[in-house]
């Protein structure tokens, strides 16, 4: 009975003293899965100021057909600091239909962290995608030869949740992938988007803060490349004569890990 009295007496202070508690902790665990930049030395940063493209990058324009629409160069533009891929319904070299493109790197890496600070649009079947990947990254049944390291995706719009994971042709075993909670509004809104590639793991980071860590897929012994854009579907329900979408890049950072 004594104890209860005490409690009931000084109940705010005991609430108050959990709740500092609390925040203490909370405090304590986010500065743990911040990143290092200690670790880090920064070897390239475009912050896209020109009006194109700088030789750094490769747009693919070979009017390719992506199973629900077009690859076309004049959907990049670099205005204001921003880096845009747009994906819309329009009369280009195919005729009415759907265009976007696909930009990459042409420098290939190995190991590091990067980091892309991007506006994902709000668009989820037509996939836009930050990643690191190579040419045959998908048909590789043995993700050491590369994968596809995606660590944005506007893949679960309008929900917090954060696509990402490692993708390769893996013969119908699960790929390492996960959609953690995001608590902040990820699409419309300017975010950054890393990755840190060591020799042992993948880890995905949003605004600094590690998200989670690979454990189980082994990470590429071979270069890959940084690539944003739409990812077209094999099939959508959607009246695409209504899309009109922009996937903003606003800077890039690469490092390299020091030794």
């Amino acid at each position: 009975m004594k104890i209860i009295k005490i409690m009931t007496k000084y109940s705010t202070r005991i609430i108050l003293g959990l709740f500092a508690v609390l925040a203490i902790g909370f405090i304590v665990y986010m500065q743990s899965t911040q990143i290092s930049m200690s670790k880090l030395t920064l070897v390239k940063e475009d912050t896209f100021d020109g009006t194109s493209l700088s030789e750094d990058w490769l747009i693919i324009d070979d009017g390719s057909f992506h199973y629900t629409g077009f690859f076309d160069k004049s959907q990049v533009s670099v205005v204001d600091g921003n880096l845009s891929i747009k994906l819309s319904y329009k009369d280009g070299a195919a005729g009415e239909y759907l265009y976007s493109s696909e930009i990459h790197s042409a420098a290939s890496y190995t190991t590091g962290y990067f980091e892309v600070t991007a506006i994902l649009p709000k668009i989820n079947n037509f996939n836009a995608v930050i990643a690191l990947s190579s040419h045959d990254a998908l048909l590789n049944t043995d993700p050491a030869l590369g994968a596809k390291i995606v660590f944005a995706s506007s893949n679960n719009q309008p929900y917090p949740l954060l696509a990402s994971g490692i993708y390769y042709d893996n013969l119908g075993d699960p790929t390492e992938t996960k959609n953690p909670f995001i608590a902040s509004l990820i699409y419309g809104e300017a975010h950054r988007y890393g990755v840190l590639w060591t020799k042992d793991s993948y880890s995905f980071y949003f605004d600094g803060y590690k998200l989670w860590e690979s454990a189980k897929t082994a990470t590429s012994t071979k270069p890959l490349y940084l690539s944003f854009g739409f990812e077209f579907p094999y099939y959508t329900t959607q009246d695409i004569t209504k899309i009109d979408q922009t996937l903003i890049i606003k800077s890039v950072k690469i490092y390299e890990l020091k030794p």
